[in-house]
């Protein structure tokens, strides 16, 4: 069976991902040759190669720690120190907007600080999924940045079903 023989011939490219080949429907001793019409491929074929370059979703672990560079809130600034746990390829830099809604589809954008808009460094949004992530309350996070992060959560309607406490973490009282 040659390329052309396929339902879109311009589909053979370096496909070699015998997953893809069962999707596309190409038998697994057929040469592919090149592939360069992605964007025109049916969306639900596209979202089907992202789901795969995306791999199963794995939870990460977003770690808040008391902020004591925070211009307003000197003693309960929060901020995100890391991802503990590394982010899918696409969620670190999205490729295109294809992808970019693919991930949108699965994710939330979240914000990990409570450093005011117009303040240096600028907030960061991250990818986040409250079904499999977790956030952790580190051994450099107070009590009141606790409290200080859940409230802004409930002001926003976010809820969390994954936190970590650890057992050495400050009190101020």
């Amino acid at each position: 069976m040659a390329s052309n023989d396929l339902p879109f011939p311009e589909l053979v490219a370096d496909a070699a991902s015998a997953e893809v080949r069962l999707i596309l429907g190409i038998p697994l001793d057929l040469t592919l040759i090149e592939f360069y019409c992605f964007p025109r491929l049916p969306l639900e074929l596209r979202r089907k190669i992202w789901h795969i370059y995306f791999g199963p979703p794995l939870g990460r672990i977003i770690e808040i720690e008391w902020d004591p560079t925070h211009p307003v809130e000197k003693h309960h600034g929060y901020r995100a120190t890391k991802v503990s746990s590394q982010a899918p390829i696409g969620l670190q830099d999205p490729i295109c907007r294809d992808t970019r809604d693919e991930i949108l589809r699965k994710y939330q954008l979240w914000r990990f600080d409570s450093r005011p808009e117009g303040h240096n460094p600028p907030s960061r949004l991250t990818y986040f999924d409250p079904s499999i992530d977790t956030v952790y309350f580190g051994n450099k996070t107070c009590f009141g940045t606790m409290c200080l992060f859940v409230d802004s959560l409930a002001r926003v309607k976010k809820l969390l079903s994954r936190v970590a406490i650890d057992d050495n973490y400050c009190v101020h009282i």
